[in-house]
């Protein structure tokens, strides 16, 4: 039963983590697209 909560732990640690990493490279993204727009003008 321990093993259960250590693998469910691990796994919202996990998702903590590449739910974080998802957003910051989204915001990277439409950073640098907003970047090139200005480049543009």
């Amino acid at each position: 039963m321990l093993l259960l909560y250590i693998v469910l732990d691990v796994m919202v640690c996990l998702a903590t983590v590449f739910s974080t990493l998802y957003s910051i490279c989204s915001i990277f993204s439409m950073a640098m697209t907003v970047y090139d727009c200005m480049a543009m003008l």
